[in-house]
């Protein structure tokens, strides 16, 4: 039994792994399950190789594995995992594969593939599915709002996620939980820059003050968050350019404003929708000043001053 685990989502690969490591009496753990590098790649074949305690599987992961640099001696060391023992569970983990390449169709040919991508921070309807689908499967039971709340609060963070619904399922027994019951015990603590972003374009300068106060108060760094904000208008400024200029196609709209995901520029579409393109212009102009001001050692209070400015461009929504 060959695994291949592909991902930027680290808490689903090791829930994966872990799954299967569960499969293995505990008193055999430590002998039947052992993880490696990708530089220990020969032991690690071995190992796999090698007959179980106990008569129980053996489970093997090999870790952050970059396909490309196998090359052809990672190709040739691969060669006797055609006769993996029945017993035997090989793991590979990587952020990515590279289809083409000879070691990962070898590893394809005989093995599953199974993709764990962080859901992007823009799909907030995916990030209310996964609350949903999580919740529901340890049957925890939450209204529409709490669901949606819980989505904005954590955000991408798989594992965050996890152990807040647990948390939930202990308190709630039996309950249906409603939005009011889990903002007492889900804090919103997950302020980022994005979400600072959608402010400034709302206009909403009370949110704005508060996601600017407690992201330094974080000690996020001043030049970061401007970076991320620059990096965020530019991109809604360039959408909404294309859609002005009268461009219909997302493909064409996405090379124009640099989105790597085609599929993105439907929901930036909405994003830019009730924006004028001088009010993401002005405030484009204005971030770039902020960030020369930063870098010449503005003071966080003046940096808060200065992103209310910012969001008086855009009218409340």
């Amino acid at each position: 039994m060959i695994h291949i685990l592909v991902g930027d989502d680290r808490h689903r690969i090791e829930k994966e792994i872990n799954k299967y490591k569960q499969q293995i009496p505990q008193h055999f753990q430590a002998l039947n399950y052992q993880r490696y590098s990708c530089d220990s790649l020969s032991e690690a074949i071995i190992d796999s190789l090698s007959a179980s305690f106990g008569n129980c599987q053996k489970v093997i992961v090999i870790e952050n594995c970059n396909f490309r640099e196998f090359g052809e001696p990672g190709l040739s060391l691969l060669q006797p995992i055609t006769k993996l023992p029945e017993s035997a569970c090989l793991i590979f983990t990587a952020s990515s594969i590279d289809r083409r390449l000879k070691v990962s169709k070898f590893l394809l040919d005989l093995g599953k593939i199974t993709e764990y991508k962080q859901i992007p921070p823009w799909r907030s309807d995916l990030l209310v599915k996964a609350v949903e689908t999580e919740a529901r499967e340890i049957g925890l039971r939450l209204t529409k709002d709490a669901s949606r709340y819980l989505a904005d609060a954590i955000g991408i963070d798989s594992e965050r996620r996890k152990k807040e619904l647990e948390k939930l399922s202990v308190y709630a027994g039996d309950r249906k939980l409603n939005k009011s019951q889990v903002i007492q015990l889900v804090p919103v603590n997950t302020q980022t820059s994005l979400q600072l972003a959608d402010a400034i374009k709302s206009g909403q300068a009370l949110l704005v003050a508060q996601l600017t106060s407690e992201l330094l108060a974080k000690g996020e760094p001043q030049l970061k968050i401007i970076a991320t904000l620059i990096t965020q208008f530019r991109t809604w400024l360039w959408t909404k350019l294309a859609i002005v200029k009268g461009i219909k196609g997302n493909a064409e709209i996405a090379k124009l404003a640099n989105v790597g995901n085609v599929n993105r520029i439907y929901y930036l579409r909405q994003e830019v929708a009730k924006c004028s393109l001088k009010s993401l212009s002005q405030t484009v102009v204005l971030l770039f000043e902020l960030q020369v001001a930063c870098q010449q050692g503005m003071k966080d209070d003046a940096v808060q001053s200065r992103l209310l400015i910012a969001c008086r461009a855009f009218h409340k929504i």
